[in-house]
């Protein structure tokens, strides 16, 4: 028995290790190959090829590798598919070019939410634990071999064939789940009636969907049937009317450039994602609204002659130079006061010309933010309310480092100092987040409030035996980040009811999100 990681395995054994065993394989038949890398698409997007056989090593190149674990293991249990596996990434790359197609491994799938983008996903994982046997057979009993590879019997779709009719075996097949559902040409065919077939080839091989299924089927012992009570608390607090005004104002432009076209590889056309950049902006800005007096855009001319805009010189461009400019973040509130004076210089309405916030007073410091950040208000008011009075541990969850940084900054200046205050970033060593783990789950630990992002903590590290109360400061980027996060604590072995406080701003991302 193994255990180790999806990077672990991709670094030692995936598609970039992959290219070096092609080209040693070109090289010593005397076959014309190229010194560039192989070109491997890791499908970032959805379009997976027919056929995979040209990225798929052969079992006499494999041997020449004696770390590869191809035929080593007769099982692979995969936690988590619906982070490191979906999209056909290269965590899945790497997973499917060390299966044995004489000999295939077993193939199990671990997951909470298991298909955030549904059918999509889950016809890659049909990729991976497909039998091949029966894929060659549905090659030659259904799809045929004519000339132009179309198929031989449409009509003998096995998702609407009769139970008992033999065909219907071929129902977990990766060629009938995808020519009769992901991209059938029934144009009468809905996104639900897809959802509909695609259940008679789940139910198949999907073991549990939920909490409340029996684990075996048929059994009548369930899974986390005796899970303690979660509640998800959503608290509003609406920005004060001038900085509601000044936020309109500064957060009008991002409206247009949330979403960005990006040119598919595969097929030529544009498809809109979200654009990470501006998303970022603007959820910080809902955090700390006088910060958006330092986001900088010009007006530049293209090769192409049209209009676009930059914003080099904007404090949200990590390489621009008033960010590098920025002081690290201390306990005396260096870099909040800095960056408020910054603010107050390029004329920001909501502060005030007058004031050197360097040398302000802590208490009026902190009723500022409070005034200014309806976040930092409501995080503080729950703190108090839980940590200081009810003396029970909490976590605080955010998605963007800056926030983090600021945040635990603006809680050194209230008086919440480490030992008992710690804050986990992504270049915390491994063994001091096993540390912060072990004293928080210590029932007479020293640690009580863990500041935690969602990208480095979301998954692998529990805090269930001692803690039942976190914070979601940051809008989690989609509903199954969110379903990691609340993971962390109400999990098998929490004995306490968990209370979850997603604090939003009205009429902001984060309502237009939740709703």
């Amino acid at each position: 028995m193994v255990v180790t990681t999806f990077n672990f395995l991709e670094r030692n054994n995936g598609p970039k290790k992959f290219m070096r065993w092609k080209r040693w394989y070109d090289a010593n038949n005397r076959r014309a190959g190229s010194d560039e890398d192989m070109e491997i698409d890791l499908h970032r997007t959805f379009h997976l090829p027919d056929d995979l056989s040209e990225f798929y090593p052969s079992d006499d190149i494999m041997k020449e590798f004696p770390d590869s674990f191809r035929g080593v293991f007769r099982r692979h249990i995969l936690d988590e598919v619906q982070c490191s596996l979906r999209n056909a990434s290269k965590h899945w790359s790497t997973i499917y070019i060390n299966r044995s197609k004489e000999n295939p491994c077993r193939i199990s799938l671990f997951s909470g939410s298991p298909a955030p983008r549904g059918l999509r996903d889950f016809y890659s994982y049909l990729l991976l634990c497909h039998d091949p046997a029966l894929e060659q057979e549905v090659h030659t009993r259904i799809k045929g071999t004519d000339a132009h590879g179309d198929w031989v019997y449409p009509h003998m779709n096995p998702y609407t064939l009769p139970d008992s009719h033999p065909f219907t075996k071929f129902r977990a097949t990766p060629t009938c789940f995808r020519f009769f559902i992901i991209e059938s040409k029934d144009e009468n065919l809905t996104e639900v009636d897809k959802g509909l077939l695609a259940q008679k080839c789940l139910e198949s091989w999907v073991l549990r969907r939920d909490y409340s299924c029996a684990c075996p089927i048929g059994s009548e012992n369930t899974i986390a049937s005796n899970m303690p009570h979660v509640s998800r608390l959503v608290i509003e607090k609406s920005f004060k009317p001038s900085v509601r005004t000044y936020w309109n104002r500064i957060t009008k432009p991002f409206a247009s450039k949330m979403v960005i076209l990006q040119t598919n590889t595969q097929n030529g056309t544009e498809e809109p994602i979200p654009n990470a950049r501006t998303l970022r902006a603007y959820q910080i800005i809902n955090a700390f609204p006088f910060l958006g007096a330092l986001h900088k855009e010009e007006e530049i001319i293209t090769e192409k002659g049209t209009k676009s805009t930059t914003d080099k010189d904007s404090w949200f461009n990590v390489e621009s130079k008033i960010y590098q400019a920025t002081p690290a973040p201390s306990k005396d509130g260096r870099r909040i006061r800095w960056l408020l004076n910054k603010c107050r210089d390029t004329g920001c309405p909501i502060l005030q010309p007058e004031v050197n916030y360097q040398t302000l007073g802590k208490k009026e410091l902190i009723s500022l933010l409070c005034n200014l950040c309806p976040k930092i208000a409501m995080t503080l008011a729950l703190l108090s309310d839980y940590l200081i009075l009810r003396k029970q541990k909490m976590l605080v969850w955010f998605n963007y480092p800056e926030v983090q940084e600021l945040v635990e900054e603006i809680l050194n200046i209230v008086g919440f100092k480490a030992p008992a205050m710690r804050s986990m970033y992504r270049n915390t060593s491994l063994s001091e987040r096993s540390e912060m783990q072990e004293q928080l789950n210590a029932r007479d630990g020293s640690l009580e409030l863990l500041l935690l992002s969602m990208k480095v903590s979301g998954i692998g590290l529990n805090y269930q035996q001692n803690c039942s109360r976190a914070i979601i400061f940051d809008s989690c980027d989609s509903f199954i980040e969110e379903e990691q996060v609340i993971g962390r604590i109400w999990r098998m072995g929490q004995l306490m009811d968990c209370l979850i406080f997603n604090i939003m701003v009205t009429d902001t991302s984060d309502t237009k999100a939740l709703q």
